[in-house]
């Protein structure tokens, strides 16, 4: 009995350790998100300055061709490049985007464990209690 209240002890530590661990790890992948989310931010301000530049550069582009001799060449070239920077921003932001759901998707199924093993940490430390109880009965029968 004493061996049984031991392993049930030792069992139930365990689980508390791993609950412990669990909810360490939720905070680091809240840490992550809300680091993911900053710099997803970050990344949509350089986009929209990006996107900004661009269509200066269009309306420029416009300008030139009312009002210059610029070559046909140098204006494609140009626009290669508005075309290239954009996306290279649109590339960007789907992968910022893909991150940021599988951190929140990585969040959610940490909580979802912890949970879990809360209430199973729960349930050994009840049944360990009740053998610790019905052992001293036993005993003081």
């Amino acid at each position: 009995a004493a061996e049984r209240v031991r392993a049930l002890e030792q069992e139930s530590v365990r689980l508390e350790e791993e609950v412990n661990r669990l909810d360490a790890r939720k905070r680091e992948l809240k840490m992550d998100l809300e680091r993911l989310g900053r710099q997803h931010d970050d990344a949509m301000a350089r986009q929209k300055a990006h996107m900004s530049q661009v269509d200066c550069w269009r309306l420029d582009r416009e300008k030139v061709k009312e009002t210059s001799v610029r070559s046909k060449e140098e204006t494609e070239l140009a626009e290669g490049a508005a075309r290239l920077d954009e996306a290279w921003c649109n590339e960007l932001l789907e992968r910022i985007q893909a991150i940021r759901l599988g951190a929140r998707q990585a969040t959610g199924a940490a909580e979802e464990a912890a949970a879990g093993n809360s209430g199973k940490a729960e349930e050994h430390l009840g049944a360990a209690a009740g053998g610790v109880v019905r052992a001293t009965e036993a005993r003081l029968a």
